[in-house]
């Protein structure tokens, strides 16, 4: 009885608002959009998705619609405020770097719409660094309970929304089987950092009965993608539809099918679903920029390349003791190939019409030597400074170089180096080979068996390990650093894939693990990883034979590119020098290449360096990120992977 007199009520209730409701028809044309005819008809786009279904998929050329006629927009508060509200007055804000309209709304208390409404440029160009904008101010609002009501109106297919803004603290969510992050935040409206500022303690991946602290009630949002076709996406900062039509090439109308909440406007941390084909593609591609097609500043550059050519130890000798001195200074040996690329970039630039003069010092790895340098050379028109090698020698030249803040630009250091604003760390650091590393395994783990193995000498990475995967077995060598083939054997699971994480720089007990691991992969599923692939790799005693048949998966600064494939610049330094580059002269290039396109591309070099977006050569990419008071380091790191007949293959994140 209770459940019939339910629907006796939803009946009635449903058959009073069609009474009251007029609709008219209406035939699809070209350009149509759900959202144009939203505004065309005066109604909303879930109106015309609720009497038109089909819609949802996308609108179809000369399909007939049925349109809701005069619908009255509900009234918010927020759309009195739009209406109303004039500025009593403006304030001068001069944008600083990283500063978004979402970030300037939120300070000021203003909506995006009313920034852009008295800056009309910003409706057709970003928000850029040392731009002064207008922000009005508007006279406090007290908006009266009778003037106006927030809460929505109930709808036959809504669930009524209850006000817990003040319970927020206490509302939990008990996570279900196959429930991610991703999906729970959609559930709430939440983004993924307020989820985990809420859980800092949260188990990764998540488990069934884990409780976590959410926001809000839960919506009609599916926490779970039924579709395999389907898959969960979080909107970065500055993405617009634009953007991610670009990106995963669907339309906006898709996007709004699929995500009906983006009818009300996309924002930053949204979760929005996207067919899975076309997202894994666009994440591929990734936000990959080409600089060539940016270039916008041809003015003659000058730049400085700081490195220890150690010219000092050879002034006094023979010519004939030269090449052995060289054969003897690793340092130098590095130098003078990294010099190689980079003058065969300064050619290639020329080629696209840039000019650049540079300035070579000889920095002897000395800190003393490189203060003299800055102290003793004009370097007021210098762009960007390439080097020094050392971490001393960087810090020293970023500090002394501050006060014009020129970019000192560190080509080969993996220690984080402690410098100012202008420091740039051109190479991952190793904490963000082994952070990418472990986002990487993180995003592909679902129910393998993961076996951790790391010696005394490596308890840190151990450690990180054990904190992303505390469900992980542990695998310890024995007092002799040893481990036996029936140690590895009770760690293997049939039926599973089996992956085994190392973590050791000891060639014995590196050749003792892939040896024995190798001899099982015919009767089980066995992959092999690496937070960092170190010299114990490189040694004769590992088969790569082994690290093949395990594909073996790693992260790496750079890749290794085929001297057989066709690259411009390969054959111009094959020309030149009579041989194959080796991996600095390909840094040299690659570098101080990147370096004199960001100079002809942007208003200035920390201006690229903001930009969203990676930039990538022959063996290294470049993803830079950073803030006002530590510089700029870049994240742009390869996942490398064994594949078969000893071949090196790049995995797509």
């Amino acid at each position: 009885m209770r459940i019939a007199f339910t629907l006796l009520c939803a009946f009635l209730l449903f058959s009073k608002t069609l009474i009251a409701q007029e609709f008219t028809t209406y035939t699809v044309v070209k350009d149509d959009t759900a959202t144009s005819l939203a505004k065309k008809f005066n109604t909303t786009v879930e109106q015309i998705y609720r009497f038109n279904p089909e819609t949802k998929n996308g609108l179809k050329l000369g399909s007939v619609l049925v349109i809701p006629k005069n619908t009255v927009k509900d009234i918010t508060k927020s759309d009195i405020l739009e209406q109303e509200r004039t500025p009593q007055s403006f304030k001068t804000h001069k944008v600083r770097r990283r500063e978004t309209l979402y970030s300037l709304s939120k300070k000021y208390d203003v909506t995006e719409d009313e920034i852009k409404r008295y800056n009309t440029r910003l409706y057709s160009e970003q928000l850029k660094r040392k731009d002064r904008i207008r922000i009005p101010v508007y006279p406090d609002i007290i908006i009266s309970d009778n003037q106006i009501s927030d809460e929505p109106s109930l709808d036959i297919n809504e669930t009524p929304v209850v006000d817990i803004i003040s319970q927020s603290d206490k509302v939990t969510h008990t996570v279900k089987p196959k429930e991610g992050k991703y999906g729970i935040s959609r559930m709430y409206g939440m983004t993924i950092a307020e989820l985990e500022a809420l859980n800092p303690d949260m188990q990764e991946p998540l488990q069934p009965g884990q409780v976590l602290k959410v926001k809000g009630l839960p919506s009609q949002e599916d926490s779970i993608i039924s579709d395999e076709r389907l898959a969960f996406y979080e909107v970065k900062p500055k993405e617009n539809f634009f953007r991610l039509e670009q990106r995963f090439k669907i339309s906006e109308d898709s996007l709004i099918a699929l995500n009906p909440a983006l009818a009300e406007g996309l924002k930053a941390g949204m979760i929005i679903k996207v067919p899975k084909d076309n997202m894994l593609s666009g994440l591929a591609e990734g936000n990959k920029i080409n600089l060539e097609d940016r270039l916008v500043n041809f003015e003659r550059k000058t730049i400085a390349l700081m490195l220890p050519f150690n010219s000092h130890k050879v002034t006094n000798d023979s010519l004939s003791n030269v090449d052995e001195r060289i054969k003897r200074d690793r340092v130098m040996r590095i130098s003078l190939d990294f010099y190689s690329g980079a003058m065969l970039a300064v050619e290639d630039a020329k080629r696209k019409g840039l000019s650049t003069t540079v300035k070579v010092f000889d920095t002897e790895q000395s800190k003393s030597k490189v203060a003299s340098i800055v102290s003793s050379n004009n370097f007021s028109n210098v762009s960007a400074v390439i080097g020094p090698l050392l971490n001393n020698t960087v810090e020293e030249a970023s500090s002394k170089l501050k006060r014009w803040n020129i970019p000192v630009i560190s080509p080969l250091s993996s220690r984080r180096a402690n410098g100012g604003s202008n420091l740039v760390q051109s190479r991952p650091t190793t904490e963000t080979l082994e952070k990418v590393m472990l986002t990487y395994l993180d995003s592909l783990h679902e129910s393998q068996n993961i076996v951790i193995i790391a010696d005394d000498k490596s308890q840190a990475a151990k450690n990180k390990l054990k904190a992303k995967f505390p469900f992980a077995s542990i695998l310890n060598p024995r007092e002799d650093n040893f481990l036996y083939q029936i140690d590895v054997k009770q760690e293997l699971i049939d039926g599973k894939d089996n992956w085994f994480i190392v973590a050791t720089e000891d060639v014995a007990l590196l050749s003792n693990i892939t040896s024995y691991l190798n001899a099982f992969t015919s009767i089980h599923s066995i992959q092999l990883f690496a937070l960092e692939k170190n010299s114990a790799y490189e040694s004769d005693e590992v088969s790569n034979y082994h690290l093949s048949n395990l594909k073996f998966t790693y992260p790496s600064v750079d890749k290794e590119f085929d001297d057989k494939d066709d690259v411009q610049f390969i054959s111009d330094y094959k020309s030149k020098y009579g041989i194959v580059p080796n991996k600095y002269a390909v840094r040299g290039y690659d570098l101080t290449y990147d370096v004199l396109l960001r100079l002809a591309s942007a208003e200035d070099f920390y201006k690229s360096l903001d930009e969203d977006g990676m930039t990538e050569y022959v063996e290294n990419k470049f993803s830079y990120k950073g803030n006002f008071s530590s510089g700029y380091i870049n994240n742009g790191v390869y996942i490398m992977q064994y594949g078969e007949n000893l071949t090196l293959k790049t995995i797509e994140q």
